[in-house]
């Protein structure tokens, strides 16, 4: 399987600017590597994205409809 390469922290950035949500994973394949989340959460730090950009940070109410699109 091709591995994609991780969004940029300039293109998370003209996501963002775009009105484009961003979701935060791990990728894990396994347990070990849930902490790999800080990889994502210091990407979306570089890219100053805010807190209401970030699909993760949503609180369930907000984001469940998104879901029934």
């Amino acid at each position: 399987m091709k591995r994609t390469p991780d969004l940029s922290a300039e293109n998370a950035r003209l996501a963002s600017a775009a009105g484009v949500m961003v979701a935060i994973s791990t990728d894990a394949h396994g347990t070990g590597e849930l902490p790999l989340i800080r990889c994502g959460i210091d990407q979306a730090r570089r890219a100053g994205l805010a807190k209401f950009a970030v699909l993760n940070c949503l609180p369930w109410k907000e984001l469940a409809p998104l879901f029934r699109r």
